[in-house]
């Protein structure tokens, strides 16, 4: 066997005794010699013929019989280490790695300089994706302040300050194996290699030594960043970012003039950021271990998977790549060797030294922009769009480095896609953000003028995001590489994505699509995947951009299609229906599918993109469709592509049959033919849809789920047309697959019913509804939390469809009552993302509560838990939970029977109510809570005299706290907070006895005027709608100042809506006023009632 040799020495040198002594070390000396030789013969040992164990036992084994060896013989045993690591790669023990660290460290303190990269290369190889496995000990070695890596990491021999930096990132890296290591130690290696980065940036040399490090420690960097997320904090990205694009620019014409004018304005790492790096060296004195295994939560959007095992590899190259011949190494496992002139791979020749320096040089501008897109994705949405000007400038200079600018001037595909992947990394997630800044923008651009001393920030993001359109758009324009195109219209599709069109007030999407139609004929799969996601996306992001919708309504492509001619910008304009001739990007799909579903020449992910294109254009566009091009879609769908065994056809094909369903059940299509949809579903039903979930082999789990989603989309006036074996059988396929063990199938079916329990026709099918119930209870169980979400949001559509229908007051079981009593108020306590829906199943179900089961015993502890459970998430819960919680109340408060006022739980639920109104941030939520307080009737539901004054002095705070704004994004809300306050007050009023009067006289001196200027307020817009009735009225109504109209702009119609609303405010009003008339007869001073009398009186 050839790798005998080394077998062989292996178990020789394991069976040497311990503690070792001369003889032992002289046999050692030798059995490494032979290792190391028969090594170096066959060039490298074969992985297949040593076991891994074995390997682990002959490191450990050298680790104790060495332990006091001389400094040279340890030096072999760091060869024969750096011979078999790469080849163990992460799978040594937790034993062995800190074994191997205390051998190495101790080495260290001690070696010579001439075997000190020995020691140093063994390092870094041990610790990659190790540092989960060391033990307090180790770290302290490591990284104390003494540690073994600051030692040499400040060493002017450029390897070993090399092999340090690669020390830093690999005991950093994540092993899919044992995780990463504790945050504070990674934060500690990563703040001494952006400050290592930091002071490159103020050496003044070009020495390719100095470029090498530079581009060591930014994949060092990039190590780091793979193993946290943006929940780590420790990023510091704003330091980050500017220290990083100085690096862009490395090795282009002129850098190193820029590069000495940038590093002046470079900012010192934050105060804070080192003062916490300062106290985080490792020591003794820590109570908690210095190391943890657990895995850091997975990032919310949506990213692909990492291969951590790939990580690992490229770890054990990157520290061999210092091997490289002229440095002393050679590639075949073997020590240090003094470099000749015709070894080196430096020539003295200046070509060659410029060769060398350019390489270098574009290897660090390629790491930069691989660090800088980790960067991005680390670091939390506030940093990263605070870091947008940075990384996309609002004007293009090579004084100031940007990505844009660096995708501009870059030549090589390679570099040119990466900046593209690092510029959407920025772009990604971004809409919310430019929507804000845009909204900014233009209202700042109608308030300021236009000789401003500055320029403020909204104006110059939306000056970046016009000059990234137009960059991109005139470089597709000059592309020729196909595949370099294909990246940036995938870039340029998110960003069309994100940017909110409407208010950037400037048409881009014809010119996109003008722009890319004409490759939608290439070659290239993967350019024309990309043109038909970008046609899509161009459609959906504006469906009544009128310039869009000539250029897919044509009858022919347009002849000006290639030309890049701005158009003028005129209004957008409701598309009108299609007459003359059908569309031509229409034909060109169908023509597509249908030579598909003949030969299937066409690569399946196009037919995939054209099917979801067909979609987009069904849903913004259905007039472009006319019969004849439908009957061809559900052809194609039902008969070929629906049974497709590739999982994305077949699930885009349903869900193109389901946009069909949305389609139909349209006002316009049911005006137009309503036959024509109970056609197609009985079609589907009687064919497509049981022979699609009874083929062999059973069907992809996605596709399965989609028809559920398809089933919910009948529609109630289809559905209840259906016959009853068809109803029957909708309904038997759902509850049945809800019963289903894979989540997304049981998710979809459980979603369906809740849809489908509002239809008219289930009003009659008593059975139904309670089988429909015990599989929502059921899957409200379901371990998934997706199943449970879905199931929640059932559970509050089935209890408002029986609140409606009186449906406890029939054959309704009485312990499923209680079980929907119980499972609701648990949904509601459980996860925060079911708690609102788990708040609305409450209120919709105590709503239909009678007094017969309020009276019952045993459904009063069932109901006493619920309303605590409303109580705790109105206190505590997340803004969405808080708010349906409030709204739970207002229909529980609706209910005549509900005993509020005489139960023991009034007290604490009007307490959370009152909080609610006068403290959360909120407005939204405190205005359900006025409303849902204002829902009581009756005088004895606000309990004793106590407890009504209580809510009375309560809302009258809330009304002055109304005026305190802290959060800017509240002030819409404000003029509706303080009107349905307002109006609680006057209920309370209206209904508040002469002995409540006295008591809310005596406590509302301190509010007079807030109450007093609101209700001239509400009284104001009262008047302003009878003016709009009485068109002959010009001036205002007695009882409301002149004072009291600014703000509330007369219109030329009100909504029925408002008028209801107003009228409701019109009836407290004069409720509270004839309540407060009547108070007179008891109260000798009468200033409070008079006054407040005054201020809502109303002109008969």
């Amino acid at each position: 066997m050839a790798t005998a040799g080394p077998i062989s020495a292996m178990h020789r040198f394991c069976r040497l005794p311990t503690p070792s002594y001369e003889k032992i070390y002289a046999d050692a000396n030798n059995i490494l010699d032979d290792i190391i030789s028969q090594c170096h013969a066959y060039r490298r040992p074969n992985q297949q013929d040593i076991s891994l164990e074995e390997m682990v036992s002959f490191l450990s084994h050298g680790c104790k019989t060495l332990q006091n060896a001389s400094i040279l013989l340890k030096s072999k045993f760091a060869q024969v280490v750096n011979i078999y690591l790469p080849l163990m790669k992460s799978t040594i023990d937790e034993n062995c790695v800190n074994q191997l660290v205390t051998f190495l460290c101790q080495s260290l303190t001690s070696v010579k300089s001439s075997l000190v990269s020995e020691f140093m290369k063994a390092l870094a190889l041990t610790l990659t994706g190790t540092g989960a496995l060391l033990n307090e000990d180790s770290i302290i070695q490591l990284l104390g302040e003494e540690g073994v890596i600051w030692m040499y990491l400040a060493q002017s021999d450029w390897i070993l300050s090399s092999y340090s930096i690669q020390c830093l990132g690999n005991i950093c890296l994540r092993s899919q194996r044992v995780g990463v290591m504790a945050k504070e130690n990674i934060q500690l290696c990563y703040s001494k290699l952006l400050d290592k980065l930091r002071m490159f940036v103020f050496e003044d040399t070009n020495e390719l030594e100095h470029y090498k490090l530079i581009n060591v420690t930014l994949k060092a960097i990039q190590k780091i960043l793979s193993g946290i997320t943006m929940h780590d904090n420790i990023i510091e990205p704003e330091f980050a970012v500017l220290l990083l694009k100085i690096f862009l620019i490395y090795g282009l014409p002129g850098y190193q003039s820029i590069v000495n004018r940038l590093k002046l304005g470079l900012p010192s790492r934050k105060s804070d950021d080192l003062d916490t790096m300062e106290k985080i060296y490792p020591t003794k004195k820590k109570e908690k271990s210095a190391m943890t295994k657990k895995v850091n939560a997975k990032k919310g959007r949506k990213k692909k998977k990492r291969n951590l095992n790939n990580s690992i590899q490229e770890a054990y190259d990157s520290v061999n790549e210092a091997e490289s011949s002229g440095y002393g190494f050679v590639n075949n496992w073997r020590q240090i060797q003094s470099p000749s002139s015709s070894e080196s791979e430096f020539s003295d020749s200046e070509s060659s030294q410029s060769e060398q320096l350019n390489s270098i040089t574009s290897k660090i501008r390629y790491n930069c922009a691989l660090t800088l897109q980790e960067i991005l994705r680390c670091c939390d949405r506030r940093s990263r769009f605070a870091c947008w000007l940075a990384v996309i400038p609002d004007t293009l200079t090579p004084d100031e480095p940007s990505l844009l600018y660096s995708f501009l001037k870059e030549t090589t595909t390679k570099m040119q896609s990466t900046l593209l992947l690092t510029i959407m990394e920025l772009i990604d997630g971004s809409r919310g953000f430019l929507d804000s800044v845009i909204t900014q923008q233009n209202i700042a651009s109608s308030v300021m003028k236009a000789d401003r001393p500055f320029t403020p920030y909204s104006v110059r993001i939306v000056n970046s995001l016009h000059l990234l359109h137009d960059e991109i758009i005139s470089f597709i324009e000059s592309c020729k590489s196909e595949l370099l195109k294909e990246k940036v219209i995938k870039c340029l599709t998110l960003l069309m994505l994100n940017t909110p069109y409407k208010k950037l007030q400037k048409d881009y999407l014809s010119n996109i699509l003008r722009l890319v139609i004409p490759s939608l004929h290439s070659t290239e799969a993967t350019l024309c995947q990309s043109v038909i996601t970008c046609i899509a996306a161009s459609i959906s992001i504006q469906p009544d951009n009128m310039h869009v919708y000539q250029i897919i309504s044509s009858a022919e492509l347009p002849k000006d299609i290639k030309s890049t001619t701005k158009k003028k910008e005129n209004a957008l304009a409701t598309p009108k229906t299609q007459e003359a001739g059908e569309a031509w990007l229409i034909k060109h799909c169908l023509q597509i599918l249908s030579l598909a579903s003949k030969d299937g020449v066409f690569e399946l992910r196009l037919v995939s993109e054209y099917i979801q294109l067909l979609t987009v254009l069904l849903r913004c566009h259905p007039q472009l469709m006319s019969d004849e091009h439908i009957d061809k879609l559900i052809h194609f769908c039902t008969n070929v592509f629906m049974f497709s065994t590739d999982v994305s056809i077949s699930f885009h094909a349903i869900k193109l049959l389901e946009e069909l369903s949305k389609h139909y059940n349209s006002n316009d299509q049911r005006a137009l033919n309503p036959e024509k949809g109970l056609h197609f579903w009985r079609k589907m039903i009687s064919g497509a849809i049981p022979q699609y979930l009874n083929s062999e082999p059973i069907k992809p789990v996605k596709g399965q789920a989609a028809v559920c989603d398809w089933l919910s989309n009948i529609g109630s006036h289809i559905f209840e047309k259906l016959k009853t074996p068809e109803q029957i059988f909708v309904k038997t396929v759902l509850i049945g697959m809800t019963e289903n063990e894979e989540p997304l199938i049981s998710a979809a079916a459980v979603r369906a019913i809740g849809v489908t329990i509002d239809y008219d026709s289930i009003i009659d099918d008593v059975w139904f509804v309670v089988d429909a119930t015990r599989s929502i209870l059921k899957q409200l169980n379901n371990a998934s939390l997706s199943v449970r979400l879905k199931a929640a949001w059932s559970l509050a559509n089935l209890c408002d469809f029986i609140a409606k229908h009186g449906f406890l007051a029939n054959e309704y079981p009485e312990t499923l009552i209680l079980d929907l009593l119980r499972d609701s108020t648990k949904a509601a306590c459980g996860n925060e993302k079911v708690s609102p829906n788990g708040v609305r199943a409450i209120g919709n179900l105590l709503k239909a509560f009678d007094e017969r089961l309020f009276g019952k015993a045993k459904f009063e502890e069932g109901v006493k838990e619920s309303i605590c459970a409303i109580i705790k998430n109105i206190k505590t819960g997340q803004m969405k939970t808080r708010w349906n919680a409030c709204y739970a109340c207002r229909y529980i408060f609706e209910n005549v029977d509900c005993p509020i006022g005489t139960a023991d739980w009034t007290d604490e639920l009007f307490t959370a109510l009152l909080q609610a109104l006068g403290e959360c941030k909120n407005f939204k939520v405190r205005i359900s809570a006025a409303i849902a307080l204002s829902s009581l009737n009756e005088r004895s539901k606000y309990g004793n005299k106590l407890t009504f004054n209580k809510v009375w002095m309560e809302t009258l705070k809330a009304l002055e706290k109304s005026e305190e704004l802290t959060d800017f994004t509240e002030f819409k809300h404000k003029e509706n907070l303080q009107e349905q306050t307002t109006v609680l007050l006057l209920h309370l009023i209206s209904m508040a006895t002469s002995e409540d009067v006295q008591l809310m006289q005596e406590m509302t001196k301190e509010h007079q005027d807030i109450l007093l200027v609101n209700c001239r307020k509400c009284l104001t817009r009262i008047e302003v709608c009878q003016q709009l009735d009485e068109p002959t009225t010009t001036a205002p109504l007695a009882g409301a100042s002149a004072d009291a109209y600014v703000g509330y702009p007369v219109k030329n119609e009100i909504s029925e809506e408002e008028k209801q609303k107003l009228l409701l405010i019109k009836k407290h009003m004069e409720n509270a006023k004839i309540n407060l008339c009547n108070a007179k007869n008891i109260d000798k001073q009468k200033t409070f009632i008079d006054v407040l009398t005054t201020a809502i009186c109303l002109k008969r």
